[in-house]
């Protein structure tokens, strides 16, 4: 049984995924992204979303640069695909046709 957790952390990774796929350089600061996924009712903090940009990159959804203190997410082509309900990915939602 999936849990409640469980289901909105894999809304927020597709969420993120899909506004990287949709900025013509395919990365986003991660304050751009906090305040996107309060509009989305799915808000994280600075921590939590690092946690995110982490797990995206261990998938190899996402690399993970640095400038300065902010981490930027940049999309990478297996995450445009799981952005685009291409490939399943366990633990990203698949966007709804």
């Amino acid at each position: 049984m999936t849990h409640y957790r469980d289901l909105i952390a894999a809304d927020r990774r597709l969420v993120m995924l899909r506004a990287m796929a949709e900025v013509p350089d395919y990365a986003l600061r991660e304050t751009v992204l906090i305040r996107l996924l309060e509009g989305e009712r799915l808000a994280v903090g600075q921590t939590e979303l690092r946690e995110e940009f982490t797990w995206l990159a261990d998938r190899g959804l996402v690399t993970v640069e640095y400038h300065d203190d902010i981490q930027v997410g940049r999309i990478t082509p297996r995450g445009l695909d799981a952005a685009a309900g291409r490939v399943a990915v366990d633990g990203v939602a698949r966007p709804r046709p």
